[in-house]
């Protein structure tokens, strides 16, 4: 996930943030210099005499927040219950196919939490986790088969 802004709480500066969706690294870059990281959410910004430290709360599921310059920005906003609870739906039906429908079902709920995100109408939130749920099904049904027929060939 990028996220480029830049306003009057960033000083009219762009600031960039990089999060690796699947190893959570983060990368800060303000003003065209990339930040040292003292902690894990903790960064430095020096620049000649100008030295501030950047402090981030949250993750992109519960929400990312930026403290800069005194300021807080909203990076990521929070999901909201509903939002949780249609990714849930995508994920409980294919543990019904054991553990690789749960893999499966777990990778499409997570997928399908950063996608809904980008939609303000539920109608089209509801429409995209009924897909991520008919495809995880589809997905996990076809392994459980697949498997099924290589371990009793003769049925």
């Amino acid at each position: 996930m990028r996220k480029i802004i830049n306003n009057e709480k960033t000083q009219n500066k762009v600031l960039v943030y990089d999060e690796n969706i699947w190893t959570g690294r983060r990368t800060i870059k303000y003003d065209g210099i990339i930040l040292t990281k003292i902690n894990r959410n903790l960064y430095e910004y020096k620049n000649g005499e100008i030295s501030e430290q950047f402090k981030i709360k949250g993750n992109l599921f519960s929400g990312t927040t930026i403290t800069m310059f005194g300021n807080e920005i909203e990076l990521e906003r929070r999901l909201t219950w509903y939002e949780i609870v249609l990714s849930i739906i995508v994920f409980i039906p294919c543990i019904m196919f054991g553990l690789v429908g749960g893999v499966i079902g777990g990778f499409l709920g997570a997928i399908n939490l950063l996608l809904i995100r980008q939609f303000n109408k539920i109608y089209f939130k509801i429409i995209v986790s009924v897909l991520f749920l008919a495809i995880g099904m589809l997905l996990s049904y076809i392994f459980a088969v697949l498997v099924f027929k290589i371990v009793f060939p003769y049925l």
